[in-house]
């Protein structure tokens, strides 16, 4: 998310059609499109692949609650873009960030975890350095969304999604009556 003061495109008579492609075309930016958009499909692609290759049994239930996450970012971007006045995607890409930062907490045992957890590494350094970027270029309250879109958002997305392996996790340890 770039936080620049949209110019005199963000006028009240502006419809919401145009107010969106100024925000999803980051207002004409092609560098911020082209590492925004590359950053949001690797860590899409990371989070699928982790859910694909999850350790328990993948249910209907934990790809819904994913896909609903996943949905509720973008709202959630789209939202505060048009009210703060701002440009960009790097809240989704940091939320799911936050997601695969807490997969990461997780052992797995049953996947290839070399090739897995080098492109899931890899990933997370790419963004790590994209956040470190835009803190040297952007306005510190950019670097402040991409932090709390990393806890706020994507770490309880990631506890939402998987709740239903930790009640099991939790069944499991309680003693048997």
């Amino acid at each position: 998310m770039v936080l620049e003061q949209m110019g005199d495109t963000t006028s009240s008579g502006d419809s919401i059609i145009n107010r969106l492609i100024i925000i999803l075309s980051y207002d004409g930016s092609t560098e911020d499109m082209i590492i925004n958009y590359t950053l949001l499909l690797l860590n899409f692609g990371v989070a699928a692949s982790l859910l694909l290759l999850s350790t328990t049994q993948t249910s209907l239930r934990k790809w819904l609650h994913a896909l609903a996450s996943f949905l509720f970012f973008v709202l959630f971007q789209i939202v505060l873009c048009l009210e703060v006045h701002c440009v960009g995607i790097s809240i989704i890409w940091c939320a799911i960030m936050g997601w695969i930062l807490m997969d990461r907490r997780t052992p797995r045992v049953d996947i290839p975890i070399v090739v897995l957890s080098s492109q899931r590494d890899i990933v997370l350094g790419m963004d790590i350095v994209v956040i470190c970027y835009y803190a040297l270029v952007s306005d510190s309250i950019t670097t402040v969304a991409h932090i709390l879109a990393i806890v706020v958002l994507g770490i309880p997305s990631y506890i939402w999604t998987n709740s239903e392996v930790f009640s099991n996790s939790r069944r499991s340890s309680l003693p048997l009556e």
